[in-house]
């Protein structure tokens, strides 16, 4: 089970803050971000192949799903719709996916 984790991006800061763990640390930090300049984005519980926690809002680089002797890669956003982490147009998130790293995010 992956662990339940925000961060919200202040629009006027150009800056992110994240959330510790436990309901009690969210329930504050939501009620600290909620003044209309955050975007609260949700953690994946994936990582890159660095370490890194994706999540929502973040720009990755991913493999082709086709047989490819380039080995391309594409870049695709990180999106949270119907209920389920998707990046981009191609298709869902999961532990089986090629994720090279985050390159970024919608906020860059």
């Amino acid at each position: 089970m992956r662990k339940i984790k925000f961060r919200a991006y202040d629009t006027q800061l150009k800056e992110y803050s994240y959330s510790g763990y436990g309901e009690k640390t969210f329930a504050i930090f939501v009620k600290r971000t909620n003044c209309g300049r955050f975007i609260i984005e949700e953690f994946t519980g994936l990582k890159d192949e660095n370490g890194i926690d994706i999540y929502e809002g973040d720009i990755i680089r991913v493999k082709s799903n086709f047989k490819n002797p380039d080995d391309e890669y594409f870049d695709k956003k990180v999106i949270f719709e119907d209920g389920i982490f998707l990046a981009s147009e191609s298709g869902v998130l999961c532990h089986c996916c090629e994720f090279n790293s985050i390159i970024g995010t919608i906020h860059d």
